[in-house]
């Protein structure tokens, strides 16, 4: 821990402020026993150093005095260290910097005796600042410092570390090092020694290093090594260096190095104490090839940098090793391939020399039969002798340039250079092929001059270039002409064989002498050929001294150029012969009998054989005019009508016209090869079912499997015989069938199919492996909203880009991970829509989805869970809203039993009078939303002045605005406006809408009641408060059954949540609307009502004439007749205090027997009595003697219309629905005395 800063009180010491922690210990250290003394005493020249110098953010130090005391500022810690810090401070320099002090000593000695300044840069120092000596790197100067007396007191010695450049740009040089000499050697031997070569320059960061290989048995095997002299590999392959156990891993390690006495010490002469062992390979994820041992110096730390360092070396040896082995493989597969190459010389010449023997022997015989009389008489005889001898003589012609090209490779092909008139010559084997070229319907040009000058040439080799070039310039022009000129150009002969052919692509003109080369894709008469005709016509023509040369372009045609030098000077003396040789026989027949086979037969179109319906038709192309009229005779033979074609393009034009049963072509044709034109037909339609069978020279698995992969229903390799043709075009016709009808049957059922899936009121796709649509239905077409035929064929995801990332996605791709079937609903957010999914996998990988909208039954399912919770509210509600008159009826009723009391009496009849109006309301309000919403509810609509229904709204209302103290500012039209209403609906509508008012408003709101003509013939009535307010999210439901905007001040206020309910209904049930608005929570509410004038706005005539309370007379008899006895007996009471003489009954019987007693004047019957009802009960009643003259009132607790019509039937005067309104009775006992 640093000592706590020391405020400089001490006078003279001033200069160390703001020094920091160094300031602190120069203060407090014991200056006394040095050669410095006191701090107060030390020179100014001396405190104004070590002030700048405390001040500095640079690390310095300074040495005062003879002994060089040490002072040193806080930047100068990192470069002490905690070894030295605070230790050093006021030390002899000497003494701090022992280890270097011989790199130090002389050049302060320098300072302190001379007076000079000196500035060392990168300098190599050997630090003991930890438990080892290190190895550091310092740019530093010695600057004397001169006292007061001009001498040199000191001496300042700012200092900066470079290590971290010093060793960058060491490494940096070992590793381009590596790049520069090791990668450029071509045996991986020279590559290790050179590589170690180099590691071992930079012995200061790699003490010694060894690099394994591993063998051709996965032995790891020492390739090389630097600084190990006298160390025996194996001692390295020892647990302890883990070298088995890095290869294993692929994971480099920091290992120990154990004592040996054959390893080399480190700098400083210290011991080697650990190495990096590494995998050498081109990356982290590659198998290694080797392992690098690379030893660590014991005067650096072993941090990121030094492991990021022996990581590029092994990863540079890895590059290096890995390009030669390259190199090495390199000149293996090129020694191979020339060993290959003699070896294929040597086979043609030995098969060329076999083939000619066999040869020999067919061929004579053959022409022996062409020329017997038996062969000329019998016709199909001699048809196949001229074939079988025309094909013979063409594999002799084959044989013969086979043996040519391996004697010259060989260098065993011998001339015989003669005299010889070359443009006759040339023009004598030019006009050989003028029959085949004018058949063609082209024109041959030969312009052949003499020479004038002595030409030697070996007559049977010029006959072969002459034939190889006019043959091939046939072969690739299909119109136009072929020009042969022969020409002197100074001291050299010039063949030029001209065409206005396909042409040459201008890339394959460098290869086109190559032998074997042949050019893909070249329109020509024929895709036969070795590709060896043009290479054999090169060396032909080198024989001869000479060079050829080739023009052309693509499309345009060709032009082939020999040079011939004249004279003998430049032909080998011993092949040159002034006498011409004995006439040889000329090849040039073989030429021409093949050029003639390339043209089309006269009549490709054979027709069907006779007699029975032909067994099939059958398309036949092969560009070989022999090989399409022996397979053509075949087939024949055996009933089938055959079509013939001269190459792909040709077959594909007939199949087009009329598609054949079966398709038999070769694979290498002119214009379209065969696998062209099985691609063609596989990717149409209408065609993609005819059976392919292909024919080719190509033996072998791999052909055979090319040709099935590639759609071919077979694969016949020639030669064949007749016989196994036969059962391949039978058993490849019956599987056709066979796959047809099968088709067939698969159509319907799929046809079958789609009906039903078109039918279904489910969306149904399938997707393929590769999430493809390869089916939509119409009910998906419909739901997606995107016609099936921009879905069919794209990729699910592209189409529908807002699924990646749903559970739509992850549910349907478990299903064609796993194969399980999986059920799901979902709401899909993009399209804010539920369905209801089914996802299957079929078994060829991919998937089909069933899914529906359920849209609306998930909403009608919400609706119905809102409904049952707003239900359980309600009940909730109710529940407690009836609870809350019972209490004080149950109280007020033990009050009147425990006290005699007749003003405690009175007080409690009214609460119990107040308490059942409270309960009469709420049951009423429920009748008459429960009516509204049967359609039951009648209104009573008449002619009435708007101010009275106000005026009996306020009275209802009034109770509730005096006890909130609320002020009420009521404004009302004149007195003669008149509206058509049911008077008593209307002001309950209004007395609701001011009792909600009055309850969600503190108490001393101020309420607003406005009532006026609104334009276009309409009643405004407006409530509006400053009370609570409404929330705007619940303005849109304000008028919902059972809503309750605040719940904490409905139930303290009282209410069911249904009287917004009722006044949005009876507005509804008048022609009228009700609105609600807000500004929000705590800004009050508007409720408005706007109502239909009548049309003609006039006083109705007030027929009842002045209504007064009649005056009360004397009693009548009552006969009450209910089943609950306390509801009876307190009715009962009630009449008899009005002055009534009343009997009570409790069934049906007992009300007819009294009846008959006591002729009651009226008859309160209960409908719903036991055992024999109201209705029964009046219907006998009526029939008995003075029952016509009684009233008899219904009281019941249903009041709806089809009730009261019940009742009347029945015989019943009037209809009181329960609970009795006391005015209602007192009006319907009033009647019946009137008419008593």
């Amino acid at each position: 821990m640093a000592p706590p800063a020391v405020p400089c009180t001490v006078p003279g010491t001033e200069f160390l402020s703001g020094g920091g922690e160094l300031s602190s210990l120069i203060l407090q250290h014991d200056w006394s026993s040095t050669p410095l003394g006191p701090v107060a005493q030390w020179p100014q020249s001396l405190k104004t150093t070590v002030s700048l110098m405390l001040n500095s953010q640079h690390p310095m130090w300074v040495g005062w005095g003879p002994q060089a005391t040490f002072l040193y500022n806080e930047a100068y810690i990192s470069v002490l260290s905690q070894a030295k810090h605070p230790w050093a401070l006021g030390r002899p320099a000497a003494e701090v910097w022992a280890e270097i002090w011989d790199v130090c000593g002389p050049l302060a000695d320098r300072v302190f005796q001379h007076g000079q300044a000196s500035f060392q840069d990168d300098v190599r120092l050997f630090m003991k600042r930890r438990d080892y000596v290190e190895e550091v790197f310092y740019s530093f100067s010695y600057s004397p410092i001169r006292d007061e007396s001009g001498g040199v007191g000191g001496l300042f010695c700012p200092s900066a570390e470079t290590t971290g450049k010093v060793l960058g740009a060491r490494r940096l040089a070992t590793l381009s090092d590596l790049a520069a000499e090791a990668l450029v050697k071509s045996t991986v031997h020279d590559a290790c020694q050179t590589a170690m070569q180099i590691v071992g320059r930079n012995a200061d960061d790699v003490p010694f290093a060894l690099l394994f290989l591993v063998d051709a048995d996965g032995a790891l095997q020492l390739a090389s090594s630097t600084h190990l002299e006298g160390c025996p590999p194996e001692a390295f392959l020892a647990t302890t260096w883990q070298v088995q156990e890095v290869f294993a891993q692929r994971e480099a390690r920091t290992v120990p190095v154990p004592a040996l006495p054959c390893l080399p010490v480190g700098l400083a002469n210290q011991p080697v104490l650990r190495a990096r062992v590494l995998p050498v390979s081109r990356s982290k994820d590659d198998e290694p090839f080797g392992v690098l041992v690379a030893a660590a110096s014991p005067a650096r730390p072993l941090d990121q940098e030094y492991e990021s360092f022996s990581g590029l070396v092994a990863s540079q040896l890895a590059s290096t090793v890995q390009n030669a082995r390259a190199a090495e493989e390199a000149r293996a597969r090129a020694e191979k391939l020339a060993e290959l190459d003699r070896a294929k010389t040597l086979f043609f010449s030995n098969v060329s020399h076999e083939l000619r023997t066999p040869l020999t022997l067919m061929l004579g015989p053959l022409e022996e039969m062409e020329a017997s009389s038996a062969t000329v008489q019998d016709g199909t005889l001699r048809h196949g002798v001229t074939l079988a001898l025309r094909n013979g003589r063409r594999l002799h012609k084959l044989v013969n340039t086979l043996l040519d090209f391996s004697r010259i490779e060989a260098g065993r092909l011998r001339a015989s250079f003669v005299p010889t008139d070359l443009g006759a010559e040339t023009a004598d084997l030019a006009s050989n092929f003028r029959s085949a070229i004018e058949k063609a319907g082209m024109r041959l040009v030969v312009d052949c001059v003499s020479t004038g000058q002595q030409m030697y040439v070996d007559r049977e080799m010029w006959e072969k270039v002459v034939l190889n070039l006019v043959s091939n310039a046939f072969k690739y022009t299909l119109q136009g002409e072929i020009v042969v000129r022969l020409r002197m150009d100074g001291t050299h002969a010039v063949l030029e064989v001209s065409d206005t052919g396909a042409g040459i692509p201008e890339h394959e003109l460098p290869r086109l002498f190559e032998r074997f080369h042949r050019i893909e894709g070249t329109r020509g008469r024929t895709h036969e050929g070795t590709g060896i005709g043009l290479a054999l016509v090169q060396e032909l023509v080198r024989l001869h001294g000479g060079t050829i040369a080739v023009r052309s372009r693509a499309g345009e045609g060709s032009n082939f150029e020999v040079r011939i030098p004249a004279g003998r000077a430049h032909l080998p003396q011993e092949q040159v012969s002034e006498v011409p040789k004995a006439a040889v026989p000329r090849v040039g027949g073989a030429y021409i009998t093949e050029a003639l086979g390339w043209l089309p037969d006269e009549g490709l179109e054979s027709p069907a054989p006779t007699g029975t319906t032909a067994s099939g038709r059958i398309l036949l192309a092969d560009d070989n005019g022999d090989m399409r009229e022996y397979i053509a005779r075949l087939l024949r033979a055996e009933g089938y009508e055959v079509v013939l074609a001269a190459d792909g393009e040709q077959a594909l034009e007939r199949i087009r016209e009329r598609a054949p049963d079966l398709v038999i072509t070769d694979v290498m044709m002119p214009r379209l090869d065969g696998f062209g034109l099985l691609k063609a037909l596989r990717s149409e339609a209408s065609h993609a079912s005819i059976p392919v069978i292909m024919l080719s020279a190509r033996a072998g698995e791999e052909a055979r499997v090319e040709g099935l992969e590639s759609g071919a229903d077979d694969y016949l390799v020639k030669p064949f015989s007749a016989r196994e043709l036969l059962g391949r075009v039978t058993g490849t016709l019956a599987v056709a069938r066979a796959r047809r009808a099968a088709l067939d049957i698969e159509r319907r059922l799929r046809r079958d199919t789609e009906n039903i899936l078109e039918s279904i009121g489910e969306a149904f796709i399938s997707l393929d492996r590769q999430w493809r649509f390869t089916y939509v239905n119409a009910e998906a077409e419909r739901i997606n909203g995107v016609p099936r035929e921009q879905l069919l064929g794209r990729d699910h995801w592209e189409v529908y880009p807002e699924a990646v990332g749903t559970e739509v996605e992850r549910r349907l791709r478990s299903v064609m991970a796993t194969g399980v079937p999986d059920h799901f609903e979902n709401h899909y957010a993009p399209w804010d829509r539920w369905f209801e999914i089914s996802c299957y996998p079929v078994e060829e990988g991919g998937i089909t989805v069933y899914y529906r909208d359920i849209s609306d039954r998930k909403r009608a399912d919400e609706i119905a869970r809102e409904a049952e919770r707003r239900k359980d509210e309600f009940i909730a509600t109710l529940a407690h809203e009836l609870r809350n008159p019972l209490a004080p009826i149950r109280a007020a009723l033990q009050v009147l039993h425990r006290t005699p009391d007749a003003a405690a009496a009175s007080r409690m009849r009214e609460v119990m009078e107040r308490q059942v109006n409270h309960m009469v309301r709420l049951v009423d309000d429920l009748m008459d939303v429960a009516r509204i919403s049967r359609g039951k509810l009648e209104l009573r609509c008449q002619r009435v002045q708007v101010r009275e229904v106000v005026d009996a709204a306020l009275e209802t209302s009034r109770p509730l605005f005096e006890r909130a103290r609320h002020q009420l500012t009521v404004t009302t039209p004149d007195a003669h406006l008149w509206i058509d209403a049911d008077p008593t609906r209307l002001a309950q509508v209004i007395s609701n809408l001011l009792n909600n008012a009055a309850k969600y408003t503190p108490d001393g709101g101020e309420i607003r009641l406005e009532v006026q003509r609104a334009n276009e013939g309409q009643l405004r009535i407006a409530v509006s408060d400053n009370g609570a307010g409404i929330a705007p999210q619940l303005l849109p439901h304000v008028f919902d059954m059972f809503a309750q905007g605040h719940d904490t001040i409905e139930r303290a206020q009282g209410g069911l949540g249904i009287g917004l309910t009722l006044v949005h209904q009876l507005v509804r049930l008048h022609g009228g609307e009700v609105t609600a608005s807000s500004p929000g929570l705590g800004f009050g509410s508007t409720f408005t009502v706007t109502l239909p004038l009548p049309v003609q706005d006039e006083a109705a005539a007030d027929a009842g004439g002045a209504r007064g309370e009649q005056g009360a007379r004397d009693g009548i008899r009552v006969l009450v007749a209910d089943d609950n006895v306390d509801a009876a007996t307190t009715l009962a009471m009630l009449l008899e205090l009005m002055g009534h003489r009343c009997t009570a009954v409790h069934d049906g019987p007992s009300a007819l027997a009294s009846f008959s007693q006591v002729k009651p004047d009226v008859v309160l019957l209960d409908i719903g009595m036991p055992g024999m009802d109201g209705y029964e009960v009046a219907r006998r009643l009526r029939a008995m003697p003075g029952g016509d003259s009684a009233t008899v009132v219904a009281l019941t607790g249903w009041g709806a219309a089809n009730d009261r019509a019940r009742s009347a039937e029945a015989g019943f005067d009037l209809h009181l629905t329960k609970p009795v309104d006391h005015a209602a009775l007192a009006a319907a006992l009033q009647g019946a005395r009137s008419v008593a």
